[in-house]
């Protein structure tokens, strides 16, 4: 009885102990198994994980382009309504003077028009408008902007005039004026412009005396089509010619010629 009592207890015993073996080898096999599949795993998802990090920089590429393409249209449009806003403004100020000075203006056509062309290589030279002959109006008229004459038509067609601007250099219009003196009138030629000076050269005076400067200079209405009265500047010198016998005036201009959006032509 004692001898198989033994016996079961070391059966028992020698099953234990090789449990315990096979475990322990099952657990050194497994180890391994598992970090070499974990590192495939880790080998497959990589290029997983560079595709989802390539598209999320994509798509905050395009949104910020995107963005960037929306802020410059809005600018673009701000700027563009900033610039209409300024040629409304300068229009309206510009129709006003003209307003104003027609209740002074005396002669029997005066026609406001606009101005539809004016080349940036003979900006100081002419423009266009669109009035002609349609609208009463003839060679020779005389043209009224931002508070004085700025020249006289030389082409009417139908629709459309030609303007010569009075800062044109080769100025041979001859357009008479009158220099309001402490003496009384004195009367002479628009005869050209002075670029350097930035000032009308009026000459063949009648007289000299009382001439100074900042005298008011004038239309006088002499030839066939002016009228007078229509300033044209104030005296700002008064130069003795090579002769000295002659004198001629320099006349800074009454009205601004950069910029002209619409103007008056005057006539008898």
């Amino acid at each position: 009885m004692k001898k198989s009592k033994v016996v079961i207890l070391l059966a028992i015993s020698i099953l234990v102990t090789s449990l315990l073996l096979l475990t322990s080898q099952k657990i050194n096999i497994t180890g391994p198994i598992e970090n070499g599949i974990s590192v495939i795993d880790n080998i497959i998802a990589k290029p997983f994980q560079i595709l989802e990090m390539v598209k999320e920089d994509t798509m905050h590429l395009v949104s910020t382009y995107q963005e960037n393409r929306d802020l410059k249209q809005s600018l673009y449009e701000v700027d563009t309504n900033q610039a209409k806003l300024h040629h409304l403004e300068e229009e309206n100020d510009q129709l006003r003077a003209l307003l104003d000075m027609k209740s002074s203006l005396k002669g029997g056509v005066s026609l406001s028009a606009d101005v539809i062309f004016r080349h940036p290589s003979s900006w100081l030279e002419e423009l266009s408008i669109n009035a002609g002959s349609k609208n009463g109006l003839e060679k020779g008229m005389l043209v009224v902007a931002k508070g004085g004459l700025i020249g006289n038509l030389v082409d009417v067609q139908p629709h459309s005039s030609l303007v010569h601007l009075l800062t044109n250099e080769k100025n041979s219009e001859n357009i008479s004026v009158q220099i309001k003196t402490d003496k009384g009138m004195v009367y002479g030629i628009l005869q050209g412009y002075n670029a350097e000076k930035q000032a009308f050269v009026v000459g063949q005076l009648n007289s000299y005396e009382g001439l100074k400067e900042g005298d008011k200079v004038a239309t006088s209405g002499l030839s066939e089509k002016s009228v007078s009265d229509i300033s044209v500047g104030t005296v700002v010198a008064i130069i003795e010619l090579p002769d000295y016998l002659t004198k001629e005036i320099l006349v800074k201009p009454s009205a601004d010629l950069s910029d002209l959006r619409v103007v008056t032509v005057v006539g008898k």
